[in-house]
């Protein structure tokens, strides 16, 4: 047991367990965890097969108050975030589904803790950064960076660790907020791209200007390893997460002209299908940012608009753009949003988006981007 005569917070708490730790591979927990049976091995096999593996323990539930472990046989889930930087569980797509119940899944984004990982590839690939305050986004960044900078994260789903789900019974000096943004600009700074930063700014505008302190030596690391561009990053390991600004055609928000509303996604997290929205306009692109895209798709952030009908009065979806429908659209300036294959036009009525047949002379068929991107078919 090491003990410090002053409060560090987690990340410097976890840096000084393994700075005086000796083994060769080294394991982080939260402290409301509980190991279950056989829980080491899988870990340490992954560990010894590629020493650049971070090998993530499958966490089960245990009741706060009752301390009552639920488990829940060949359940599974893997973590993703949005543009606000909000972490969440998602179900792994059909694809990252190995042949047999107990095959290793790829990882996105680390809980934060219940992983194994080589000592000495822990130290070369820049440890935590040091510079981040108490919690949060520590979890993101040491993601992002193990992946961008030549390492895999992988779910096992042999490792049982059990985790109490509780709220933080400690305050954040300055404010949570505060703390969490300060940890999450000094992520994006050193390893998204403009074109990223762009869209998390328009949701922390403040976050701008904010004095995250010295990061010379978080960027020279990133030289120092290589690593790949974020973009490299959203493209093979998170492609759910869609950049707003790239590939597109026209994005922003997408505002009907005869009601100054804009089509809106609820900050719906997930895959499966949901209810396309109609709010007034408030330009915030985690819930109001869209695009039409180069090959004609109607995105946002996580999914895609699309048409299960083809009888005008349908109401537009949510979904998945992976697995989900490949509906596309056309559209051009201050006009039309077009379904492809149905025919139809997005418009609008006293219960939000719908389906009609398309009508020069309907105003509330008329719907506009805040930019549009020139572009030349090849």
């Amino acid at each position: 047991m090491i003990r410090v005569p002053n409060r560090l917070g987690l990340i410097q708490a976890r840096l000084m367990g393994y700075r005086n730790s000796t083994g060769d591979i080294i394991i982080f927990f939260d402290s409301h965890m509980e190991v279950n049976i056989d829980w080491l091995q899988p870990l340490l096999t992954e560990v010894k097969h590629n020493r650049k593996t971070i090998a993530m323990a499958t966490l089960d539930y245990i009741q706060k108050d009752t301390m009552a472990y639920t488990y829940y046989k060949d359940y599974m889930i893997r973590y993703g975030f949005n543009w606000r930087l909000v972490f969440y569980e998602e179900f792994f797509r059909n694809d990252q589904v190995g042949p047999k119940p107990e095959s290793t899944r790829p990882g996105t984004v680390m809980v934060g803790a219940a992983y194994a990982i080589d000592r000495q590839f822990f130290q070369e690939i820049g440890e935590y950064d040091e510079g981040m305050k108490v919690w949060g986004g520590e979890n993101l960044e040491m993601s992002w960076r193990i992946w961008l900078c030549g390492g895999r994260l992988v779910h096992t789903p042999c490792s049982h660790i059990g985790h109490v789900a509780r709220y933080q019974p400690y305050n954040f000096p300055g404010g949570r907020v505060q703390i969490e943004q300060y940890n999450y600009k000094r992520a994006i700074e050193v390893w998204m791209e403009d074109e990223h930063k762009q869209i998390i700014y328009n949701s922390f505008p403040d976050m701008m200007t904010l004095d995250v302190g010295d990061l010379s030596a978080r960027r020279a690391l990133r030289a120092r390893l290589q690593c790949k561009p974020f973009s490299w990053f959203m493209e093979n390991i998170w492609p759910e997460l869609f950049s707003l600004n790239r590939n597109v055609l026209a994005w922003g928000s997408a505002r009907n002209l005869n009601t100054s509303k804009c089509l809106d996604n609820n900050n719906y997290l997930f895959q499966s299908e949901a209810t396309l929205l109609l709010w007034q306009c408030h330009y915030q692109f985690a819930s109001q940012g869209f695009s039409m895209t180069r090959d004609g798709r109607l995105r946002t952030s996580l999914q895609c608009v699309v048409v299960k009908g083809s009888i005008p009065g349908v109401r537009p979806k949510l979904e998945g753009c992976i697995n989900g429908p490949k509906d596309t659209w056309t559209h051009s300036q201050s006009g039309f949003i077009r379904h492809e294959s149905t025919g139809l036009c997005l418009d609008i009525d006293e219960y939000g988006v719908i389906m009609q047949a398309c009508d020069p002379t309907s105003g509330t068929q008329l719907w506009q981007f805040n930019t549009y991107v020139p572009y030349t078919r090849r």
